[in-house]
């Protein structure tokens, strides 16, 4: 057997790949939380945070928004300490939906916004919770899929 025939029955068989086997490549768009922050108020917990998104696309992304900003498109999902999720909630929630439509750029590198998200309906006696960023770019060339930040743990203050 000649061992170009060989080679064809492991790549039919799958027991050789003629390229290693490696970890997938880095998003080009990655979605980021840090500085969380949470208060309750009389029916609401905000939760605050510093979010980044960061564009290594080559290029500047026009992303359909209502409210000036890339992230339009990002939601907080809240869980308690043990990981139940409690909400999920769009950052444009508490915003005016008569607001016209447009575009703003998400350039090259990195943007970072200050969040805001007034949540209700969240048990009174939880003081522990842990949150994560999810969302896209709306009507942006750049459609991976959801972004997604960690989970990050927060106390009430």
């Amino acid at each position: 057997m000649t061992l170009r025939c060989l080679l064809v029955i492991l790549l039919v068989v799958g027991a050789w790949t003629p390229v290693a086997s490696a970890d997938p490549p880095e998003p080009l768009v990655k979605l980021t939380i840090k500085k969380v922050a949470a208060e309750r108020q009389t029916d609401d917990v905000l939760f605050e945070c510093e979010a980044t998104l960061e564009n290594a696309t080559r290029k500047a992304l026009n992303v359909r928004t209502c409210f000036f900003s890339a992230f339009d498109g990002v939601e907080i999902v809240v869980f308690d300490a043990r990981g139940k999720k409690l909400r999920v909630q769009p950052y444009t929630f508490h915003q005016s939906p008569l607001a016209a439509d447009g575009t703003q750029p998400l350039e090259v590198g990195r943007t970072t916004k200050r969040l805001v998200f007034p949540v209700s309906g969240l048990p009174g006696d939880v003081k522990k919770f842990r949150v994560c960023l999810i969302g896209t770019l709306p009507g942006s060339a750049y459609d991976p899929g959801l972004l997604m930040t960690d989970l990050v743990e927060v106390t009430l203050k």
